[in-house]
């Protein structure tokens, strides 16, 4: 494979080797430098973009250089390509070479083998051809458990008149019986194809309505009515298959047995290898697959809860075909109009596979799936069968719900419908939290573009890519053993991250696997800084992709022993993702003589672990504290396997932590560490055992870091202690006047930024007030929804939803309608208020109330509402001494003060002109504090409307658990709205200065206008522009959004929105949106 160079020559001139036939294959990438019919090489496969572009249009381009070399030769001046392409900051290349994809080179290559032209290595071929599937005897012998001596067996029939998912289903439950009855002799008889799942599952199989039962004597038979399950069971699936076990046979459902076991014949499995070789004209793979992809999309019962539409499947098969692989849709009765037996296959009935049975049979099933390389399915036979194998598969549910029609999978990743808690029958609840824990899944709203995305995800998924699943990226090929640190860690909170006081902490993370415990802590606090440390190279690239963006991800080891190496617990389908030890070389290498340890990650077999001799970096907690400038750490968190004592023993630096969270291998050995080198550290057991986790806090440092002593269960999120917080700025009183700057308008892009996609939530005066949701794209609106409840105030992202608030308190998600949006409304606030911004503080939506000056947050997964009242108007009344407030910055109430409580009522609230007092409009929070913005501190006068009094007292306040900070972030502001936090700083926008400014005292030009809605986005900073109210010194009246870089924010772009638009209230990226 070559550009056209002296290389492409060679390949045509230089003879082939002795015993190959035929010429030379070649790839040329040729771009736009010359066509295939200037030269005469026919065996090559040129790829060409001659014609495609202006420079070519008329032949090949022969310009002599695109990167400029530098070195005085006139061709970096003469000749040059007219099409450059950055990239990388440091190297450009012709148009005509990167419109030329990788995919396009694979593509070309395959056609030599796909052709025939060239061959796969036929001894690499039979060598691996049955290394990925076992086969069983077709009469299985006497079960373990079984004795001679225990008596005579229980003979037991079970009539089994149900279709091959059913059948499939069936071999869990066969499972149990063999656990739990190891003395019954069982036969099954089924359906004819349906039986080869039974083999080596039960004693003896026989067909029903063929052949009949083998079993002479019979002491119990089960006519089994296989009825569907009406409720949801809090420890297992809800199939048919688990009701069975309860109802029926009276057993309790084993997770571990809760699982499809199909074991294909050898005769099944080379069926299998025949058809793939000789039909789809295919070879196995070096990873012992066919490039095919099997499909079945049409069930026989309930085709409106399951089937999938012609249309949705063809553009599937199109990217399927696109991407190498060649679909094959499983119809045995021909109702799909999409095979055409040679870019689309089917394995028609009437093929020899098939052994004439007239219908599919699920060892030759079994092993067809196991050989391919993507399985996608709904709801029927095929799908079952492949929960038995290992292949990647891709369950698409639109009208049932998996927990009740299919077994736990590990290779199984199931889309679901946005709303599949409705499908859930009995207790949702208890159903949709087994579902979460046990099954991998994702949600849709638009089936077709999820299926695609899913399915080229699968397809560049063959080395253990990573997926994206319960808000973490994982391993494809390790998913199970990656989502149970999620499910420990940020699910279950092992480490009590919700519990920790959250100053603007250094957090330093050693063994952070794939970032489960530094994202939990950035939830929390987003200035937290945050070191991440680990030492398996292959936990790497996950844990980049899930912190990199907030951390500083380091691949070493912490500890204080020297010429390490790593026993490595991580391979394709291993044990544990979260297991490697760090070990001397001396030590591994004698575990390698002693236990046979493999040096490859390959060929495991049963160990948990392979001799991983590469060279591991080692740090000390010193080396942390001095290459990162630190003067103290605040949380040091230890799950390290082993090595957390080796740290313990060896830090000279406990002066200088204030808590260690972490987890311990040997309890005698840890508590007698902790008796002998922390006398005076407080220790809380969180977990106890000989594999437990703890709390070590230094009381010497409480007093400056915040973490006093804390009781489990208690509520500490608004506890605010640190010295570390931020850095409290002032605007200047004395340059409070706005500076005139030169504005410019751009209708398109300036050509070096780039504008995602954007929700705006909108005010238009058409024949009176509209509120719009728009969806610009390319800097143009694409989709409009009207909202007709009020309007929209904010968006915020939330549990891999985007959800967004209208001045009701109405919550909803917005969702994608086809080639527009919706929204689905959610839930409403108790309490009426005027809502303003919506942001996340940990699990919970928070938005603030002017009506009542409240503090109003929402959990979706309690759909629970509550309110804090900061304080109150001189006339309302708080519940709690949270809701007590006096003036802003008045002191602590008087606790002798009577309080009544808050009224969640909507007839008794005062009037929104009379609760309104200060205006509360934004709302973050910093980790310690909220932060507020309001429009003053004192009350404004009584029926006076807000824009005709106290529009320069606006001001930026921190409020927690011991009130308000004594002093303000920033006063005298000209209406603050839309405040967020960004690279370490508080930013808002002054409304009717038109700007935006952050706590340091930096300040962007303005505008003019009225600025609202506020966003950051790949450094550059988004603002919405409204139309001006009465704002000073109006310098542009214009409603659209501003796309600036602060570091030079002179340099503007304003996107205009056309008429009749004339005000904007929050903005927010939405690349998710984009189709």
């Amino acid at each position: 494979m070559c550009p056209v160079t002296f290389a492409m020559h060679l390949a045509a001139a230089v003879e082939t080797r002795a015993g190959r036939k035929g010429a030379r294959p070649c790839v040329v990438v040729a771009g736009g430098r010359e066509p295939v019919h200037w030269e005469a090489y026919p065996t090559h496969q040129f790829i060409s973009t001659g014609g495609a572009l202006p420079c070519c249009a008329e032949g090949g381009c022969w310009k002599s250089r695109c990167q400029l070399v530098g070195d005085g030769d006139p061709k970096d001046s003469h000749n040059v390509c007219r099409m450059p392409v950055h990239v990388r900051e440091d190297l450009r290349i012709a148009k005509c070479m990167e419109m030329i994809s990788p995919e396009d080179v694979i593509r070309r290559i395959e056609l030599y083998y796909r052709g025939g032209a060239m061959q796969y290595e036929a001894n690499l071929e039979q060598a691996m051809r049955t290394t990925h599937i076992r086969s069983s005897k077709e009469n299985a012998e006497k079960k373990p458990g079984f004795s001679e001596q225990a008596g005579v067996p229980t003979h037991v029939l079970i009539r089994f008149r149900h279709g091959l998912g059913d059948a499939v289903q069936l071999t869990s439950v066969l499972r149990h019986l063999d656990h739990y009855h190891p003395d019954w002799h069982i036969e099954v008889a089924s359906l004819v194809g349906k039986h080869s799942a039974f083999h080596g599952r039960c004693d003896q199989v026989s067909i029903l309505d063929g052949e009949p039962p083998k079993t002479g004597r019979v002491d119990r038979e089960y006519n089994l009515d296989w009825h569907e399950c009406a409720t949801c069971y809090p420890d297992s699936p809800s199939t048919k298959a688990d009701r069975c076990l309860r109802e029926v046979f009276e057993l309790a459902p084993i997770e571990k047995l809760c699982r499809y076991v199909i074991e294909p014949s050898e005769a099944a499995i080379e069926k299998a290898h025949r058809y793939l070789r000789q039909v789809c004209k295919v070879s196995l793979g070096d990873d012992c697959r066919y490039p095919v992809v099997l499909i079945h999309y049409e069930g026989n019962t309930s085709a409106e809860r399951k089937d999938l539409p012609h249309g949705v499947v063809q553009t599937v098969c199109e990217h399927i075909i696109r991407a190498g692989c060649v679909p094959i849709i499983l119809d045995w009765d021909n109702r799909s109009p999409l095979p055409d037996g040679k870019r689309i296959h089917n394995p028609r009935v009437d093929l020899e596979l098939w052994d004439g049975m007239g219908t599919g049979d699920a060892a030759v099933l079994a092993a067809l799936t196991e050989l391919s390389t993507l399985m996608v399915g709904v709801d029927s036979g095929p799908l079952h069968v492949a929960g038995a194998t290992s292949t990647p598969t891709i369950a698409v549910w639109t009208g049932h719900h998996p927990l009740h029609y299919m077994a736990l999978a590990d290779n199984m990743t199931h889309l679901v419908p946005e709303n599949h808690r409705e499908l859930l029958r009995g207790n949702q609840d208890v159903g949709e939290a087994y579902f979460r824990d046990h099954y991998r899944y994702q949600t849709y709203t638009d089936l077709e573009d999820a299926l695609v995305a899913a399915v080229e995800q699968r397809l560049k998924d063959t080395t253990g890519a990573l997926v994206y699943t319960r808000d973490f990226w994982i391993r494809s090929n390790n998913a199970q053993q990656d989502l149970v640190v999620v499910k420990d860690i940020a699910e279950d909170d092992s480490y009590h991250v919700a519990e920790l006081p959250m100053p603007r902490p250094v957090v330093v993370d050693v063994g952070a696997h794939i970032g489960c415990f530094s994202k939990r802590v950035h939830e929390r606090n987003p200035l937290a800084q945050i070191i991440a440390v680990e030492c398996c190279p292959e936990n790497i690239p996950a844990l980049k992709k899930n912190i990199g963006g907030f951390a500083t991800v380091i691949q070493a080891a912490v500890t204080y022993e020297k010429d390490l190496t790593l026993l490595n617990a991580v391979y394709p389908g291993c044990v544990t993702t979260g297991g490697s030890v760090v070990l001397p070389r001396s030590v591994l290498e004698q575990r390698v003589g002693k236990d046979g340890l493999q040096e490859q990650p390959l060929n495991v077999a049963n160990q948990p672990y392979w001799a991983d001799f590469r060279r591991v970096t080692s740090l000390t907690v010193e080396d942390i504290l001095q290459s990162n400038g630190l003067d103290h750490i605040d949380i040091l968190k230890l799950d390290c396997e082993g090595s957390e004592f080796s740290i313990l023993e060896g830090t000279t630096s406990l002066d200088r932590i204030g808590l260690i969270v972490g987890e311990y291998h040997g309890k005698e050995r840890f508590l007698k560490l902790v008796a002998e080198r922390f006398v005076d550290w407080k220790l809380r057991i969180l977990k106890d055992g000989e594999l437990g986790t703890f709390w070590l806090q230094n009381p010497q440092l409480e007093a400056t870091t915040g973490f006093h002593e804390l009781g489990a269960g208690s509520d500490h999120d608004d506890r605010c202690l640190s010295p570390f917080r931020i850095p409290l700025a002032f605007a200047d009183p004395s340059n409070r006047e706005p500076v005139s700057l030169p504005v410019h308008v751009f209708n398109g892009s300036r050509g070096d930024t780039s504008l995602p996609p954007l929700l705006i939530a909108a005010l238009r005066n058409d024949d009176g007030p509209r509120y719009d949701l728009l969806l610009m794209d390319q800097r143009a609106v694409i989709a409009r929804y009207e909202h007709p409840e009020g309007w929209l105030r904010g968006f915020a992202r939330l549990n891999g939803k985007l959800w967004t608030i209208d001045s009701k308190g109405a919550l909803y998600t917005v969702e994608r309608a086809g080639s527009s949006v919706q929204l689905q409304k959610v839930s409403t606030s108790p309490l009426a208020l005027e809502a303003h911004d919506l942001t996340v503080i940990g699990r919970k939506l928070v938005t603030a109330g002017s009506t009542h000056n409240t503090i109003v947050l929402y959990d979706p997964q309690s759909n629970r509402w509550e309110a804090k009242r900061p304080w109150m108007s001189e006339t309302g009344t708080g519940s709690n001494q949270d809701d007590w407030c006096l003036s802003p910055f008045r002191g602590p109430p008087d606790p002798d003060q009577d309080a009544q409580p808050l009224s969640p009522s909507h007839g008794d609230e005062q009037s929104p002109d009379d609760g309104d007092q200060h205006h509360l409009n934004s709302i973050i929070h910093d980790g310690e504090k909220f932060i507020l913005s309001m429009f003053s501190s004192d009350p404004k006068p009584a029926g006076v409307r807000w824009r005709d009094s106290k529009l320069d007292e606006g001001l930026i306040v921190r409020w927690g658990a011991d009130g308000f900070d004594d002093e303000p972030l920033a006063t005298g502001l000209y209406v603050p709205h839309s405040l967020r936090i960004h690279d370490s700083h508080v930013w808002w926008c002054e409304s009717f200065r038109a700007r935006v400014c952050r706590d340091d005292g930096w300040r962007s030009p303005p505008w003019g206008g009225f600025a609202r809605g506020l966003r950051f986005v790949n450094g550059q900073c988004l603002v919405g522009l409204s139309r001006s109210r009465v704002a000073p010194n109006p310098t542009l009246d214009v409603c659209g959004v501003c796309l600036f870089d602060p570091r030079d924010p002179v340099s503007h772009e304003i996107v205009p929105l056309e008429e009749p638009y004339f005000e904007i209230y929050d903005i927010i990226p939405v690349e998710e949106l984009r189709k």
